[in-house]
């Protein structure tokens, strides 16, 4: 995810869209470090990050997958 939003900093000077790159890589890293310090994680939740880990999916298709599971 870094590296993406490397690209998009590198190749967009466009404000808005730096600033939510920025945005979303925070989020991605915060979120990602709460998984991992989180001891509790639900065995289930963690299989199935484990498989779409795994499976190498971008972003939209993990979105897609959740809304699916939901």
């Amino acid at each position: 995810q870094a590296w993406r939003i490397a690209v998009v900093l590198t190749d967009v000077d466009v404000a808005p869209v730096a600033s939510y790159a920025r945005w979303v890589l925070r989020a991605t890293a915060t979120g990602s470090a709460l998984f991992i310090l989180n001891p509790a994680l639900d065995s289930s939740l963690l299989r199935t990050l484990r498989t779409i880990e795994s499976e190498g999916l971008d972003v939209e298709a993990v979105l897609e997958r959740v809304d699916e599971e939901i």
